[in-house]
C-alpha cells in the first residue's frame, strides 16, 4: 500500500485535484476540506493545511508517524538488490528513472517546453501509475509522451500491460453510460459535452494492453475516429467489452461515416460543424438508434451450446391482444390513445409506462390492507421490451414528462436553498471567529455557534446513479423516488458491477426498495460510510430493446425474483408512420395535473411526528372479487410450467393490489365522489383486468428464456409464413409458399409450416379439383376466416377473459364510461 493511500484512507471529505488531493484536515474542526495533500520525491507524502495546523498535528491526528511519511524499506533488502541487479535490458535502454512524476515530466520539458495537458492515470487503489502528456505547437503539430511508475521510479515510457483506463474513479462512481474514444483529448471533449467518457493509453494499436474489467455489463458506446486506425480501435475495444463477464452492451457509433480525415468528437465541437442539433443530443440520438453487439457466444447453459446469435430475440407475436387502454381512469385513458394515435404506436408503450410514474407520486403516502398485516404500497416496477425503430422513446418520454418536471422544480429549490445555506455558513465563520476571539479574552464561556445544517437535496426522479448514491437520496427522501431511464439496461448493467460488493448486493437494496422496506448500504467512502434509509421506495419506468433485456436478464436475476417484480410487455414490432395525429393541450394538461394533484398527497403523522403511510382499506366486495381471482391464480401456479412464469404469477397476486391502489387514487384525485380510504370495486376489477394483460404479456416474453434456438428460428418463420398468407386474396400450394418466401429452404420445410399452422387453428389443407385439362388435384392451404388483424395504434382492447373465472368463462368484462363490467 502507498503512504499516498494509507494517509488517504484515514481522512474524510477526500476529492482529487489536479495536483492531488483534499481533504478536511482532521486537527481541527474542518468544514472546508482546507487540507492539501500531495505525492513528493521518495514516496513522501506532503500535507499542508491552509487554516494553519502544524504538519506535526496534522500526522498526529491521524495516528501516524512522520517517519511513516516515507517509503517503507523493501522486506527483503537482498531480493531487492539481486533484482536491481538484474534489470531487463529494456529498462537499461529506457534509461534514467526519476523519483517523481513531475521530475520525469520536467526531463521532457526541457526538450518540448510547458505542455498544453497533462492527464493522470490511476491504478484501483487511486495510485497515480502514469501520466501522458501532450504539447501542441501548432493545430497541426502535436507531442505526446508517457510517463509511467516502476519499480525503482518514474520512467519515460509507457505504463506496462492492464493498464488502467482515463478517469477510472468518474466510472466507479457514477453509474449510466460510458463512451469509449480514442485518446485523452476526444475523452476530454466528450467530458465537456456531459458525458461519462474513457479512454485507454498509447494510441490506437494499444487497446489489448488495457484492462477494461471495470466495464464488465456496463452500457458502452465506443466513438470511433473517422479513419482505419480509429475504426479499428473501435472495433478493438468491442471485441474485449464483449468477452468481458459479464459482456458489456456495446454500441459503435461513427459520427463521419462518409469521412476519412481522422476527425473525431473533439473536432466536432467547432462551430463549422453543423449538425442540426446539439452534439450531445446528437450522440445520445445516434446512439439510441444503433441496435447493439451481439457477443459471439452465450455463457454456457446445461444443454445449450447455441450461439447467441441463434438465441431468440423477440417475443411471439402470436396471442398478442392489445393494451387494456379503457382498465384506466379518465383522463389517463385519453392520454394513451391520443399519445399511441400521434406517434402510432402500441397504446403499451404509452399506457406501460404510466403506471411506475402515477405509483412514484404517491409513493409511500398511502398502503392498501389486503387484510391485517397484509399491507402493499404504492410500487411498481415496469419495462417495454421493443426493438430499435418501434417508436418506444417518445410515448416514454410523454408518460415521465410530469415527474420530471417536478424533479426540475426540486433541484431549482435545491439550488435556492444551497445558496442561502452557503451565506448562513459564511456568517457562521464569522461569528465563530469572533467566538474565538472572546473565548480568548476571557469574555465568555458559551459554546460556539452551531453550524447551519446543509438542507437536504429533494429530488422525485433519477435516470444515472449508483446504489450508494441512491441509498443517500432515499434517505433524504422517504416519499420515495421513480427510476425512469429510456434504456434499462443501463439499469441492470449496473447490478453488482463492483469487484468487491457482497454478491447480490444491489439487487439486495432493490428488493427492499420494491416493496419500501428498511435498508442500509455501507460506503467505501463519503462522510457517511453506513446510509440507513428506513423506507426504501423506488417505482422503476424504461424501456430495453429485447437481445438486450435477454443478455442482462440472467438465471441468477431471474432465481433472485428481480424478474418477476418486473411487470413485462413486447408489443409486436411494426414500422412507424407518419400521421397528423396530435396530443391535444388539454388531454396533456389533464395527466399532468393528475400526476401533481397525485403529489400533493400526504401521510399521516404518529405521536412521535414521523410520517407513516395512510393505511386504505378494501371494499367488501372489492375483497370479494381479490379473493376469488387470487386463489384462481393459486391453481394456475400449480399447473405452470417453468420456474420464471410461475413465479410472475405468484407475484402478481400482490401486484394486483399495488395496481388497484394507486388506480383508486388516480381515480380519487379526479372525482370527488370516490372515498381514497376505502378500495373499491371498480378499481379492484381494473387493476385485476390489467393483471391479466401482464400475465398474457409475461407468458409471451418468458418464451425468450425458454425457446431453444431451433423452436425460435420455427417460431418466427411460422409468424412471417402466417403475416404473408393474410395479404394473399386467394389460398396457396406449399410450392407457392416455397418460392415467394425465401426463409423456407425446402418444399417438405413450407408443407411442415403451413400444417403447423394448421395444427394451430389458423388454416386448414384443403383439395382442389383438376382443371378441364385434367391431372392430379392440387392441394392448397386455406386461411381460417375472419383473419385477425394485426394491432393498431387504434385498435380496441381485446377481449380479456371474465372475473370471476378468467380461464373457464365465455362472456369477457366489458369496460363502459370506464367502468369494468362483469
Amino acid at each position: 500500500m502507498s503512504n499516498a493511500k494509507r494517509i488517504l484512507d484515514r481522512l474524510t471529505g477526500v476529492k482529487e485535484t489536479k495536483s492531488g488531493w483534499s481533504a478536511r484536515c482532521p486537527a481541527h474542526e474542518d468544514g472546508q476540506a482546507s487540507l492539501s495533500v500531495a505525492e513528493g520525491d521518495a514516496g513522501r507524502v506532503l500535507l499542508k493545511c491552509h487554516a494553519g495546523c502544524s504538519y506535526k498535528a496534522i500526522v498526529s491526528a491521524i495516528g501516524l508517524s512522520e517517519k511513516e511519511l516515507f517509503d517503507e524499506p523493501p522486506a527483503d533488502a537482498k531480493r531487492a538488490k539481486s533484482t536491481k541487479a538484474a534489470t531487463s535490458k529494456a529498462e537499461k535502454k529506457a534509461g534514467k528513472a526519476y523519483g517523481s512524476a513531475l521530475a520525469a515530466q520536467k526531463a521532457y520539458e526541457r526538450k518540448f517546453g510547458k505542455p498544453a495537458t497533462v492527464h493522470r492515470y490511476l491504478d484501483e487503489n487511486g495510485v497515480h501509475v502514469g501520466s501522458v502528456i501532450r504539447w501542441q505547437r501548432s493545430p497541426t503539430d502535436k507531442v505526446i509522451r508517457p510517463v509511467s511508475l516502476h519499480a525503482d521510479g518514474w520512467r519515460l515510457e509507457q505504463m506496462p500491460e492492464s493498464r488502467p483506463i482515463l478517469y477510472r474513479q468518474a466510472i466507479v462512481e457514477t453509474a449510466g453510460t460510458v463512451y469509449v474514444v480514442e485518446g485523452e483529448k476526444s475523452a476530454d471533449a466528450a467530458k465537456g459535452l456531459g458525458l461519462l467518457a474513457t479512454t485507454s493509453s498509447g494510441g490506437a494499436n494499444a487497446a489489448r494492453f488495457t484492462g477494461w474489467s471495470l466495464l464488465a455489463g456496463r452500457n458502452v458506446v465506443i466513438l470511433p475516429d473517422a479513419d482505419k486506425a480509429g475504426r479499428q480501435y473501435a472495433a478493438d475495444v468491442a471485441e474485449i467489452l464483449l468477452g468481458l463477464d459479464p459482456p458489456a452492451t456495446v454500441r459503435i457509433v461513427d459520427l463521419g461515416p462518409d469521412r476519412d480525415d481522422g476527425s473525431d468528437v473533439a473536432d466536432l465541437i467547432e462551430p463549422t460543424r453543423c449538425l442540426g442539433e446539439p452534439l450531445r443530443q446528437h450522440i445520445e440520438r445516434l446512439a439510441a438508434e444503433t441496435e447493439p453487439l451481439t457477443p459471439k457466444a452465450e455463457t454456457p447453459k446445461a444443454n445449450d451450446d447455441k450461439p447467441l446469435a441463434a438465441r431468440p430475440t423477440t417475443a411471439p407475436t402470436e396471442g398478442y391482444r392489445p393494451f387494456p387502454v379503457d382498465a384506466l381512469p379518465e383522463p389517463i385513458a385519453t392520454f394513451v390513445r391520443e399519445i399511441a394515435a400521434a406517434v402510432d404506436c402500441d397504446p403499451a408503450s404509452a399506457g406501460v409506462p404510466i403506471l411506475p410514474v402515477l405509483a412514484s407520486a404517491i409513493g409511500t403516502t398511502r398502503r392498501l390492507a389486503l387484510k391485517a398485516g397484509n399491507e402493499v404500497p404504492a410500487i411498481l416496477w415496469a419495462a417495454v421490451i421493443a426493438p430499435v425503430g418501434s417508436a418506444k422513446s417518445t410515448p416514454f418520454k410523454a408518460a415521465v414528462a410530469p415527474a420530471r418536471a417536478r424533479d426540475r422544480a426540486l433541484r431549482e429549490e435545491n439550488a435556492e436553498r444551497l445558496r442561502v445555506h452557503e451565506r448562513d455558513s459564511e456568517i457562521h465563520e464569522t461569528d465563530v471567529a469572533t467566538w474565538r476571539k472572546a473565548r480568548a479574552a476571557g469574555k465568555t464561556t458559551e459554546p460556539p455557534p452551531p453550524r447551519p445544517e446543509r438542507p437536504a437535496s429533494r429530488r422525485a426522479a433519477v435516470v444515472d446513479i449508483t446504489v450508494e448514491a441512491l441509498a443517500a437520496m432515499l434517505a433524504n427522501n422517504p416519499r420515495g423516488l421513480l427510476l425512469a431511464r429510456d434504456e434499462l439496461s443501463g439499469w441492470l448493467g449496473n447490478l453488482g458491477r463492483y469487484a468487491n460488493a457482497a454478491p447480490g448486493a444491489d439487487e439486495s437494496f432493490f428488493l427492499s426498495a420494491y416493496d419500501g422496506e428498511e435498508h442500509s448500504v455501507d460506503r467505501r467512502t463519503g462522510d457517511r460510510t453506513e446510509i440507513g434509509v428506513e423506507t426504501a421506495a423506488v417505482s422503476i419506468t424504461g424501456t430495453i430493446q429485447p437481445s438486450v433485456f435477454r443478455q442482462h436478464v440472467t438465471a441468477q436475476r431471474r432465481a433472485s425474483g428481480l424478474l418477476a417484480r418486473l411487470f413485462v410487455t413486447s408489443p409486436p414490432g411494426r414500422p412507424s408512420r407518419w400521421t397528423e395525429a396530435e396530443v391535444s393541450f388539454a388531454t396533456r394538461q389533464a395527466y399532468e395535473d393528475v400526476v401533481a394533484a397525485l403529489y400533493e398527497l400526504k401521510a399521516d403523522v404518529d405521536a412521535d411526528g414521523k410520517e407513516r403511510p395512510r393505511i386504505a382499506r378494501i371494499a367488501p366486495e372489492a375483497k370479494r372479487l381479490y379473493v376469488a381471482w387470487h386463489d384462481e391464480k393459486a391453481d394456475e401456479i400449480a399447473t405452470t410450467r417453468g420456474e420464471d412464469l410461475a413465479g410472475a404469477i405468484s407475484k402478481l397476486r400482490g401486484m394486483a393490489g399495488r395496481l388497484a391502489l394507486v388506480l383508486h387514487m388516480a381515480r380519487a384525485v379526479v372525482d370527488r365522489a370516490v372515498d381514497p380510504d376505502v378500495v373499491d370495486a371498480d378499481s379492484m376489477r381494473r387493476a385485476i383486468v390489467l393483471a391479466e394483460w401482464f400475465k398474457a404479456e409475461a407468458v409471451r416474453t418468458y418464451r425468450l428464456f425458454s425457446e431453444s434456438a431451433e423452436e425460435y428460428e420455427e417460431r418466427t418463420g411460422d409468424e412471417k409464413l402466417l403475416a404473408w398468407l393474410r395479404r394473399q386474396a386467394e389460398p396457396v400450394t406449399a410450392r407457392e409458399a416455397l418460392t415467394r418466401c425465401r426463409w423456407l429452404a425446402t418444399a417438405e420445410e413450407a408443407e411442415a409450416a403451413l400444417s403447423r399452422l394448421a395444427a394451430g387453428g389458423h388454416g386448414s389443407w384443403q383439395s382442389k379439383p383438376p382443371g378441364d385439362r385434367g391431372g392430379r388435384p392440387t392441394r392448397i392451404f386455406l386461411l381460417a376466416e375472419p383473419a385477425d388483424p394485426p394491432p393498431t395504434a387504434t385498435a380496441q382492447p381485446a377481449k380479456i377473459p371474465p372475473f370471476p373465472s378468467f380461464a373457464n368463462a365465455d362472456d369477457p368484462p366489458t369496460l363502459s364510461g370506464g367502468v369494468v363490467e362483469v
